[in-house]
C-alpha cells in the first residue's frame, strides 16, 4: 500500500499543531507531497548481461518547522535490492536545495543476471523507501513522527 503524507505549507513555511481560526497563518497554503520519487532507465530492452543505467530522483520537503527524513541507506548502490538485476556500480549525487524542497539522486549501472528470462518482460521491482516527518512547534526541539513508506512502483 502506498502511503503518502501530505503537508500544508504556508508561504511563511510554518507547520505545527492545529491553531484556532483566529491564529491561522495569513497567506496562501499549498498542499504538497512530503516525498515524491521517480526513475529513468536508459533502455527499454536489454539482453542478459547487457549493461544499462537507472537514475532514481526524489524530492523531499524541508522547512524550518518540518523536515522529511528519508532512510537513504536503502538506495545506496551497495544495499539497493533490484533482483533479478545486479547493481554493478552506482553513485549518489550532491543534494540540491531549492525553496522548501531538497532533491537527491542516485545513478546505477545494472544488468540482468537471470538466464531463465530469455524473451520475457522483466520489470525493475518497486522500491520501498521509509521516511519520517520531523516537526518543530515554536522553539521546542524537533520531534520525529511515525515511520512511513513511500513506494516507487515497478
Amino acid at each position: 500500500m502506498n502511503r503518502r503524507l501530505l503537508l500544508l505549507i504556508p508561504l511563511a513555511c510554518t507547520l505545527g499543531a492545529p491553531q484556532p481560526a483566529s491564529a491561522q497563518p495569513e497567506g496562501d497554503t499549498t498542499q504538497v507531497d512530503a516525498m515524491r520519487c521517480w526513475r529513468r532507465v536508459s533502455r527499454n530492452a536489454v539482453h542478459v548481461g547487457e549493461r544499462f543505467t537507472m537514475t532514481v530522483t526524489c524530492s523531499v520537503v524541508e522547512t524550518d518547522n518540518a523536515r522529511t527524513l528519508p532512510d537513504q541507506a536503502a538506495l545506496e548502490p551497495e544495499t539497493i535490492d533490484v533482483a533479478p538485476f545486479e547493481v554493478l556500480d552506482g553513485e549518489h549525487y550532491e543534494d540540491i536545495r531549492t525553496g522548501p524542497y531538497r532533491f537527491f539522486q542516485y545513478h546505477y549501472t545494472l544488468r540482468v543476471i537471470s538466464e531463465s528470462n530469455f524473451g520475457e518482460d522483466i520489470e525493475i521491482p518497486a522500491l520501498d523507501i521509509t521516511y519520517r516527518i520531523e516537526r518543530r512547534v515554536g522553539n521546542n526541539p524537533a520531534l520525529p513522527g511515525r515511520e512511513l513508506t513511500y513506494i516507487l512502483p515497478a
